[in-house]
């Protein structure tokens, strides 16, 4: 009985004893932003961690570490031997990947990796770089006065907020890509000293009173901007969206509330006015899709002819359908509306969608009513 009530002691003394050495705070090494690059070597892993435990969260407070092996697993490993530690990536508010790996066949094995091992946070948003994710990580660093936690997250949702770079998380862009339903999207990013405007990159707006969305962050202290978002098809990226491209994709999808744009050298402040409402009707060849949206427009002195406004984003959005269709993506989350008359997975998955949105006809019917500012 006395042999039963000390081996009940000792094990209760494990609980209480508190976490293992190795799971102690000062023995991890804590994952803000990981870049992941393809090298001759294999995979090329890139961390900004947090140096120590001070609640100082500056510029100084934290390193860049990289390492490199055959597989990402093998150099997350080879990374733990660097820092001397467990490497905690629990913590992680950014995933960014080089363009150069994002295109190529080997991009479905690593974000499968990435998704299944090292308790990766998967909500974190998703980013897809011009450069190497090592260089856009290298110069990342906090804008005066802000921790770099706060001022990645800040930025983002800012671009988010304005409507020209999409809410995009790795765990959406991963399970899309595993969904007959939807083409994932990351969000478009570059270093400012690198980024290179695409020659044939036009539009007829002006979000914000800027050419492209780079040009609101060109002349600041950030080093990295955020530029539209990448489309994906089949596990590899394909092509580009430009903000304004985006910015229409987010009206089509209800997903941006308050936005401006210049037409005509004047600025118009728009808002949106409920859901928008989407069919998509596949009962013959070739589908017919949809979409009714409400938008309201201050009236102030110097706003541009409501006619006006309505014309521009109506070219933008059959530009950007366009496109899309060219490429046989949709970003759009149109296949979920069309499924809905398919009584089956398979029935669906027979149908062939991208196929058939290719040849699809879209119908915008965009309204835009004025109210006092």
């Amino acid at each position: 009985m006395r042999k039963r009530g000390l081996i009940a002691v000792l094990a209760l003394s494990l609980f209480l004893g508190g976490c293992m050495q190795s799971d102690q705070v000062e023995n991890q090494a804590y994952v803000l932003t990981i870049g992941v690059d393809a090298v001759p070597e294999g995979i090329e892993v890139t961390t900004q961690v947090l140096k120590g435990t001070s609640s100082s969260d500056s510029e100084n407070s934290y390193m860049v570490a990289n390492a490199t092996g055959p597989s990402y697993g093998d150099a997350i490993h080879a990374l733990e031997n660097v820092l001397r530690c467990k490497t905690n990536l629990n913590q992680t508010i950014m995933i960014v990947i080089s363009e150069e790996l994002a295109r190529s066949d080997a991009f479905k094995d690593v974000m499968n990796s990435m998704f299944y091992s090292y308790l990766l946070d998967t909500s974190a948003w998703f980013v897809v770089c011009q450069q190497s994710a090592k260089e856009f990580i290298s110069v990342q660093k906090p804008v005066i006065g802000t921790r770099l936690s706060i001022a990645i997250t800040s930025a983002l949702q800012n671009h988010v907020d304005l409507g020209f770079v999409p809410d995009a998380s790795f765990s959406d862009a991963f399970y899309s890509t595993a969904s007959s339903f939807a083409d994932p999207l990351a969000i478009y990013g570059s270093t400012k000293e690198r980024y290179a405007k695409p020659e044939d990159q036009q539009t007829s707006l002006q979000i914000g009173g800027a050419d492209t969305p780079s040009a609101l962050t060109a002349s600041s202290d950030a080093e990295n901007i955020f530029l539209g978002a990448v489309l994906f098809r089949d596990g590899r990226m394909i092509d580009t969206l430009t903000g304004d491209e985006v910015l229409c994709l987010n009206l089509i999808q209800g997903g941006v509330t308050n936005f401006s744009i210049v037409v005509d050298g004047h600025t118009a402040y728009l808002s949106a006015s409920g859901m928008p409402i989407l069919s998509v009707d596949t009962s013959t060849d070739q589908p017919l899709i949809k979409v009714r949206i409400a938008l309201n427009m201050e009236n102030n002195t110097t706003f541009p002819e409501p006619e006006r406004v309505k014309e521009a984003l109506l070219e933008q959005m059959h530009a950007l359908t366009r496109h899309c269709q060219e490429l046989q993506v949709d970003p759009f989350g149109y296949a979920i509306r069309a499924s809905l008359g398919f009584p089956t997975l398979d029935a669906w998955n027979d149908y062939h969608w991208r196929e058939h949105f290719a040849e699809a006809k879209c119908e915008y019917d965009l309204s835009i009513r004025l109210i006092d500012a």
